[in-house]
């Protein structure tokens, strides 16, 4: 095996030994670099030759995850149509990852989580144009609006990351999708 993929390797073993020890801690001090060598089944040598402390494994895991649902997010915003359709493929992704966020929200006490995702929101609402795309009008200055429409999509999908009992992906999708058209007042018309 090459060194580059023994290096990739022991790195994604890491990750996954962090990844399977998120769910069973209360807070971050519980992730140890002992627990996840015994995991990984790694030295701690080695651990330390990838990366500095386990704070460097939560920063590339966190990286990682919202990169991936990032590419998802970018790729729906491509389609011809918006629709509630948009949001089915970044919450399917999300969906599968959910033990993970559920634990990151919880370990960072959400605000590191919160403002990782909440900044790729803005990021790729600014790389789609969507406000050009769509012709969205707004009586709000253009950055108002964004921190609006940005912080109401942030906060329904940590509220439905952290509910037990989620809606499917689908119902999610268009709570969404309807929620977006609507002043808060109309919510509890």
């Amino acid at each position: 095996m090459k060194q580059q993929e023994q290096k990739q390797l022991t790195e994604l073993k890491i990750k996954t030994a962090f990844i399977e020890l998120l769910p069973l801690a209360d807070q971050m001090s519980d992730i140890t670099v002992k627990s996840i060598i015994e995991r990984a089944q790694i030295s701690r040598g080695t651990f330390y030759s990838h990366f500095v402390d386990v704070y460097a494994v939560l920063e590339v895991v966190e990286h990682d995850l919202l990169r991936k649902i990032g590419i998802s997010i970018r790729q729906s915003l491509e389609q011809a149509v918006l629709s509630a359709d948009v949001f089915i493929d970044p919450l399917t992704i999300i969906a599968s990852e959910q033990v993970e966020l559920r634990a990151l929200l919880r370990l960072s006490n959400g605000s590191q989580a919160h403002h990782v995702i909440r900044k790729e929101l803005v990021e790729l609402i600014d790389d789609s144009k969507l406000y050009q795309r769509y012709a969205v009008q707004t009586k709000l200055p253009l950055k108002y609006a964004q921190a609006i429409f940005v912080d109401h999509i942030l906060e329904l999908l940590i509220f439905w990351l952290k509910d037990d009992d989620a809606d499917s992906v689908p119902v999610f999708a268009e709570i969404i999708w309807q929620s977006l058209w609507m002043s808060p007042i109309d919510l509890f018309k």
